[in-house]
């Protein structure tokens, strides 16, 4: 349920409040409009999902077992990593559609994030592998050459006649 703030009682040892219950809009059966809303949270939260540090398996199982426009919107809120007066305000948006409205926006948002923090990442990662492969060329080729008795030992005797002709 829902509730509005009435007044703050006493803050120690813990909050109380005074509140008025909001009472529950009546259930309807949802509108294709909301349908369309519903399922577009599905997606965007798969897609949020795949990109997002892994969840348990049963938050989307819990997701899609509803078609409840309330429980959607609150469920999506709940497990998204968002700044917490982001949730607020889908919280106190009390109709169904503007709330998943709401959350299928903020889900776009979060996605792109994601999606450019990935893709630094994966550049980020591109690049070390490609020092650490040349890296590991080199050594393998001072081995070769060390093994194949090619080593630079030639490049220091020439540095040691030019030494002695230049004194």
């Amino acid at each position: 349920g829902r509730a509005k703030l009435i007044t703050i009682l006493r803050e120690k040892p813990y909050f109380q409040a005074a509140v008025e219950m909001i009472p529950l809009p009546e259930k309807k059966e949802n509108t294709p409009r909301v349908e369309a809303l519903v399922r577009r949270s599905y997606t965007l939260f798969e897609e949020y999902i795949d990109l997002a540090p892994k969840p348990t398996p049963e938050v989307m199982t819990n997701l899609v077992a509803s078609d409840d426009p309330d429980y959607i919107a609150d469920y999506i809120a709940q497990n998204v990593l968002i700044r917490h007066t982001e949730k607020q305000s889908i919280l106190e948006e009390l109709d169904p559609k503007r709330r998943l409205t709401m959350v299928n926006r903020m889900l776009e948002r979060e996605i792109q994030v994601l999606s450019m923090e990935q893709n630094m990442a994966d550049r980020v990662q591109e690049q070390l592998s490609r020092h650490q492969r040349d890296y590991i060329l080199r050594e393998q080729m001072k081995v070769i050459k060390s093994e194949l008795g090619e080593t630079d030992d030639s490049y220091e005797e020439l540095d040691q006649y030019r030494e002695k002709i230049r004194a």
